[in-house]
């Protein structure tokens, strides 16, 4: 709905409410009236007088919310709203009914009272009625809206989710990757039939897990785990004796969990950007560092020439987590290379 179209919808609402309230007000009044045109003048300016009165309505609602937000105490700014309009509508209505009646008729305020006490009466109830209508209106748009942006919220973030996901799961899935586990399978073949059968089931497996869990948001932490066996046991292969992982996860926390590919991602980090060997081999290491929290450590040897961090896998670990906790990714650059991240525990 464009503004004007909210603009009309709210004068027209205005008018009707006004008019109606006016028939209802001064249709025991018209025989007392000189003309029926007299009468209808009367009923028209009752639809003005109501637009005027939405449009303040909705004036001290701004001013309100400017000074007491409505997301911050609800009850107390209502109650605000609607004494504040009571009182608006009812003096201004007052106002309003004498001077028609004091134009049309020329009496005094006394006599005028004495004479149309009911009617300024039925005026104050249907003020008091017209304020609550108004107010809970108010209120249903507002939860309709805030409802509405929430699910506007929830589905850019699971747009984002997503991508982020199909960061990592882009990343696995590489050429280089790809190219390197063939060029092992090519010479495990002629070499050690047995273990390149294992290989190609293993790598069967990473490839399983990396894509029946792209779209997940998160994972049991012992999925995750064994899919790091499965994927150490490729890069053992590769690097042998150069390459040691060690795992240290007490069994009660494998049931929490974490995004999908946190604990490979850091592991390929540190493959990535340290040069190792049998003499000087790489350490990863992957332990419980507090009840709620699993770290990644490895130890850092000579780092590669050719190699620039951009911390691209780290950034998508940070940001990932960011939607589903608000502790933070720690990371410890000293003697070793240490990430903290918190384990997520699963809700029932």
């Amino acid at each position: 709905m464009t503004l004007l179209e909210k603009r009309s919808l709210f004068i027209l609402a205005g008018f009707l409410a006004g008019t109606s309230i006016g028939l209802y007000v001064f249709y025991p009044l018209v025989g007392q009236f000189s003309s029926l045109l007299i009468s209808s003048v009367l009923v028209l300016c009752s639809g003005i007088f109501g637009i005027l009165l939405l449009g303040s309505f909705f004036v001290i609602s701004q001013w309100i919310n400017k000074k007491l937000a409505l997301e911050k105490k609800f009850s107390t700014r209502i109650a605000l709203d609607l004494i504040i309009n009571i009182c608006v509508a009812i003096f201004s209505s007052s106002i309003a009914h004498y001077t028609l009646l004091k134009v049309v008729l020329g009496s005094t305020l006394t006599q005028i009272w004495e004479a149309y006490k009911e009617s300024f009466l039925t005026l104050w109830i249907l003020m008091v009625v017209l304020v609550l209508i108004y107010n809970v209106s108010m209120v249903i748009l507002y939860a309709y809206s805030h409802y509405a942006e929430g699910q506007i919220a929830d589905v850019k973030m699971e747009r984002k989710q997503l991508k982020l996901q199909f960061e990592a799961l882009k990343n696995q899935l590489s050429p280089h990757f790809l190219f390197n586990s063939l060029n092992t399978i090519s010479s495990l073949i002629h070499t050690d039939e047995n273990r390149a059968e294992e290989f190609i089931r293993r790598l069967a497996d990473t490839y399983q897990y990396v894509l029946g869990t792209h779209q997940q948001k998160l994972i049991p932490l012992e999925k995750e785990l064994e899919f790091v066996n499965a994927y150490y046991f490729l890069l053992q292969v590769r690097f042998q004796e150069g390459l040691n992982l060690k795992v240290d996860v007490p069994s009660q926390l494998l049931t929490h969990q974490i995004p999908p590919l946190t604990v490979q991602i850091l592991i390929e980090n540190a493959i990535k950007h340290n040069v190792f060997s049998k003499e000087q081999p790489l350490n990863i290491t992957v332990e419980v560092a507090a009840n709620s929290l699993l770290k990644v450590v490895n130890n850092k040897t000579i780092a590669p020439l050719a190699v620039k961090s951009n911390y691209v896998g780290l950034k998508n670990i940070q940001k990932r987590y960011s939607y589903f906790t608000k502790h933070k990714v720690k990371i410890v650059n000293n003697n070793n290379f240490e990430v903290h991240f918190p384990i997520i525990k699963k809700v029932a």
